[in-house]
């Protein structure tokens, strides 16, 4: 059990799950659109998180460094998060209360200053965010209210991936917001790969779907589609990082001997 071989089979499920759900919402393929197919991708799933789980890792947390891949991901996640706010309010007769488009844009906007402070952090390499770590979680409180509110509007339309992706993507988070803020004895980067690689595939299938569906809800649920894609590139980014420092960490040290 290694992470060598996790990449070779998240690579292979990016490869073939992915583009079948692409072909098949275009083409109309029956099996893609059946229950079988949703079985199918949640057994898949099922495998890798148990795969992930007993892998052994000597190293439990990641250092924050420098990645300025991580800080350009930021910056667009701030637009992505901005551009919701707009949409939340395109047509306030959907909710069910005046105050849910109000606290989605609350949350949203909470949600661009903690990925300013992030795209700080991944630029300078400087720890500037746990100085506030209160920032962190607001990505996982706005998760929690779209789940909550959208989830809610659109009962007799929900697609399945959307609300799994979103729980995937916000317990990914929780245990994201340990390598910034707080010292733990549980394996973090286990964790993150855990809940990570499903989220990946599962916002993918969601997120290209979507698009090429384009549904009557486009207005909120493009954007956050869209939001969603983008925090996939971050967490997949972030995997990427933990696993090139975990690689790091189990290289021989040569110790120079002096004659």
């Amino acid at each position: 059990m290694n992470f060598k071989n996790l990449w070779l089979m998240f690579t292979l499920i990016m490869l073939t799950v992915v583009p079948l759900k692409i072909y098949g919402m275009v083409t109309n393929l029956e099996f893609v659109n059946s229950l079988a197919f949703d079985i199918s991708v949640a057994v898949i799933l099922a495998f890798v998180i148990i795969f992930t789980s007993f892998i052994k890792l000597n190293k439990k947390n990641i250092d924050v460094r420098k990645n300025y891949f991580l800080g350009f991901i930021c910056i667009g996640l701030i637009y992505n998060f901005f551009s919701c706010i707009p949409a939340y309010w395109n047509d306030t007769s959907k909710y069910d209360f005046a105050w849910q488009p109000l606290m989605m844009s609350f949350f949203s906007a909470l949600c661009c200053v903690t990925f300013i402070l992030l795209a700080i952090t991944f630029f300078t390499g400087k720890n500037i965010i746990n100085k506030a770590p209160f920032f962190l979680y607001c990505p996982v409180l706005w998760h929690g209210l779209y789940l909550l509110i959208f989830m809610s509007i659109y009962t007799n339309d929900v697609n399945p991936y959307e609300v799994v992706a979103a729980a995937f993507v916000s317990l990914f988070l929780i245990y994201n917001t340990q390598v910034f803020s707080t010292s733990s004895n549980m394996n973090i980067i286990k964790m993150m790969f855990i809940f990570g690689i499903p989220a990946i595939i599962l916002t993918f299938i969601n997120g290209i779907s979507t698009i090429i569906t384009a549904t009557e809800r486009t207005g909120v649920n493009y954007s956050t589609t869209m939001l969603q894609m983008s925090l996939a590139v971050y967490i997949l980014i972030t995997l990427i990082d933990a696993y090139i420092q975990y690689d790091k960490s189990n290289d021989p040290v040569i110790k120079s001997v002096t004659l």
